[in-house]
């Protein structure tokens, strides 16, 4: 496990020392958005609601509209932390979330200063809270396992690669600032 954990963070720290121009920047938006708001979705989504739901003979949750309500403020509240750890990585640290584009500079202004993984938190929240209000619990169950994947590779991959690209700084920002819930919880 350990062996091929570093290959596979030494293959990223190699791939981002290329430095991308600013529009082929932009055009990567394209499949990772095509990506994060297609492909995953159908797979948290689209597949549990139909099938999962239907083979496992799984009633629709039903909540109260003042819950309903709730829950799209947390989504879009999720949506936004998300965007904006994106838009802050684009324009403060000269990358990319993905690894094959990665950031150039370290970014620790909000909301990376609230915690390290503003966008992971973001996005684990707004997909939960979608399955909840699709009331789908395979996809509540499906955005779960999403969760623990992201967040372990993350852990083991994610943050080994940001720690030999970055080196002191990384240590020092990791030691004072918190992995996932931010600093208010």
């Amino acid at each position: 496990m350990m062996k091929m954990r570093d290959k596979i963070v030494k293959r990223i720290v190699e791939v981002s020392k290329i430095e991308q121009s600013r529009k082929k920047r932009l055009i990567s938006f394209i499949p990772q958005f095509a990506f994060f708001i297609i492909f995953i979705p159908i797979i948290l989504f689209v597949i549990p609601y139909f099938l999962f739901d239907k083979w496992f003979e799984l009633d629709k949750i039903h909540l109260h509209s003042g819950i309903y309500f709730l829950i799209s403020v947390l989504a879009l509240t999720g949506w936004a932390f998300a965007v904006w750890s994106i838009v802050v990585q684009y324009k403060f640290g000269n990358g990319t979330p993905i690894p094959v584009m990665a950031t150039q500079k370290m970014v620790v202004k909000k909301p990376f200063s609230i915690c390290r993984n503003p966008m992971a938190l973001g996005t684990i929240i707004f997909y939960v809270c979608i399955g909840i209000l699709i009331g789908s619990v395979s996809a509540i169950v499906m955005s779960i396992i999403f969760a623990m994947i992201l967040l372990t590779y993350i852990k083991v991959i994610e943050e080994k690669e940001l720690e030999i690209r970055f080196g002191q700084d990384y240590v020092d920002y990791k030691k004072k600032t918190p992995f996932l819930f931010p600093k208010w919880f």
